[in-house]
């Protein structure tokens, strides 16, 4: 079509016209081709090309794709309970420290998902040309960067509403290391689920929430055990 300049092309069939593939039909073809190479690209391959059009997809279908990692999620959310049931008297002696957990998990899980998204963007974009070694340490950098912000800011603020060395100190230092822990485990678990030719975009998100929120968790508490 570009190389005659043709608004459509006809097609042939033992010398006779059978048909006419128009303008619109060809930019279809075109465009599909071009989503199946960046999905091939992040690691989406045939077997998951239904993922292009959740409409298009049978209801029962779609749950058998996404409703096994919900469920590992619960299963993750049910053992996270039980630790944070453990340390109830602390809990309940130092009631700040229960108003902190939802804000550990939610910015552990942000900046997680942030690398993820990322990650997937590059794979699809750059392909091949992504060298996975120096960007997963260039993405642990950052991540400790912004640790030490967060954990810096985070400290002061505390400090200042409360009043309270300790307990400042306590919430910065568990921030500061489970946000650091989730920029590790979120691009590793993106990279292993291309690497196992499974859909980034199904899997290693709600699989790393749950590393990341029984990490975040275990973090928090070891550390309110050995400084309070």
């Amino acid at each position: 079509a570009l190389e005659y300049n043709l608004r459509s092309i006809p097609v042939i069939q033992n010398k006779k016209l059978v048909g006419v593939v128009q303008t619109h039909k060809l930019l279809h073809t075109i465009n599909r081709a071009l989503k199946e190479n960046i999905l091939t690209f992040s690691g989406v391959h045939h077997s998951h090309l239904e993922y292009d059009n959740t409409l298009q997809i049978p209801v029962l279908q779609s749950l058998v794709h996404r409703l096994p990692w919900l469920i590992v999620g619960l299963f993750g959310v049910t053992i996270g309970a039980a630790i944070i049931n453990q340390f109830e008297s602390i809990l309940s002696t130092h009631l700040i420290l229960a108003f902190f957990i939802p804000a550990i998990l939610y910015m552990s899980n942000a900046l997680g998902i942030q690398n993820q998204t990322l990650l997937i963007r590059d794979l699809a974009t750059m392909g091949k040309e992504l060298k996975l070694a120096p960007y997963f340490i260039k993405t642990v950098l950052i991540g400790l960067c912004i640790s030490l912000v967060i954990g810096i800011l985070v400290y002061g603020l505390t400090l200042f509403i409360w009043n309270d060395t300790t307990i400042a100190s306590v919430i910065a230092l568990a921030m500061g290391i489970t946000l650091l822990i989730s920029s590790f485990t979120s691009i590793l678990i993106t990279v292993l689920f291309t690497y196992l030719g499974k859909d980034p975009a199904l899997g290693s998100g709600p699989f790393a929430t749950v590393i990341s929120d029984l990490t975040s968790i275990i973090v928090y508490f070891v550390i309110v055990s050995t400084l309070l």
